[in-house]
């Protein structure tokens, strides 16, 4: 992570004194949300839909684009669904 009003990079440390502690609900802060560990964020825009998230206990990273903003079935936003689905199954302890 990069502070923008320092120009340094932020260490893992000084991310976890910022973000909410871990636990069953989602959380929001510094534009990056913390769900069952993974630190992230969601984006939409007509046509497109995308899903960042990182996962620090495993240094896992993963990122969807995906070229529409068509609901699943369940009625959710493609990138996100694509990423819970993905996270079933690299990392079924893990899957916000």
């Amino acid at each position: 992570m990069f502070d923008r009003h320092s120009s340094t990079d932020l260490s893992y440390e000084t991310l976890v004194v910022k973000l909410p502690p871990n636990t069953p609900q989602p959380k929001y802060g510094l534009g990056i949300g913390f769900d069952h560990g993974w630190l992230g964020s969601t984006g939409e825009l007509p046509g497109h839909n995308t899903a960042a998230f990182y996962l620090p206990q495993q240094d896992a990273t993963v990122v969807i684009e995906v070229n529409t903003d068509i609901p699943s079935k369940h009625h959710r936003d493609p990138a996100p669904e694509l990423f819970r689905a993905l996270a079933q199954i690299v990392t079924p302890n893990d899957v916000p």
